[in-house]
Parts: C-alpha cells; structure tokens; sequence
C-alpha cells in the first residue's frame, strides 16, 4: 500500500466513525417523537455516575506523535495509535499524525475513545 492510499483509507475510517456518531444522534433525536415509556423509580446516586468530560479534542493533524500524546495525556486521555504504513518507517520516534478521531473540538469524556492515525515523518 502506498502513501496516497493508506490516507485515502485513514480518511475514511475518520469519515465512516464520524457519520456513525451522526446517524446514532439522529436516531436518538427521532426516539423522542414516540410515545413517553411508563414512569420509572429513579436509581440511587451511586448507581451509574455521569460522565466526565475532559475538555475538548485538541486539533493533533501534523503533530508528531510523541507531542500529541503529551497534549493528551495533559487532558487525561491515552490514545489508540494507528500506523497507516505498518511496515515502514521506525519503531519509535518520528511517527507524526496525519488523521484523528474524534475531529478537533469534540467534548471527551473518560470512557470515550481516542484514536490517532499515523505515518512515518518524511
């Protein structure tokens, strides 16, 4: 696989997670059309905490992988790292982030996860 289609792959795995959380809000949206469900006896407190949001996802496109770790990191995140030339380019090191989900500004949240996608520095 070459450099022009491992990113056209990268940006649509990005493209593809972005339009499931869109088609997953629109059908949570039209559930409020139906009928209200029967009353429900609350939970305690305890019982599911809410989630906590962690700021918002920094715009990594660019960034070399070991900063954009940092940077999230400094969020209390840890990102999933994705090489889109797996077989290619060093072990460690001069990897830099050509794609991310989720896109630049998205609230995070602890359970949600964070992917970079990346390939080797030119």
């Amino acid at each position: 696989m070459n450099r022009p289609e491992a990113r056209l792959i990268a940006t649509f795995v990005v493209m593809g997670l972005a339009l499931s959380g869109t088609f997953t809000a629109l059908l949570l949206e039209g559930a409020g059309d139906r009928a209200a469900p029967p009353p429900r006896t609350p939970l305690p407190a305890t019982a599911a905490p809410s989630p906590t949001y962690l700021g918002s996802m920094p715009a990594l496109s660019g960034v070399e992988l070991d900063a954009a770790n940092g940077r999230l990191a400094a969020l209390g995140v840890t990102a999933r790292v994705r090489r889109i030339n797996p077989d290619g380019g060093p072990e460690t090191g001069a990897w830099v982030v050509t794609a991310q989900a989720p896109a630049p500004g998205a609230l995070l949240t602890i359970t949600m996860p964070v992917f970079l996608f990346v390939e080797p520095r030119d």
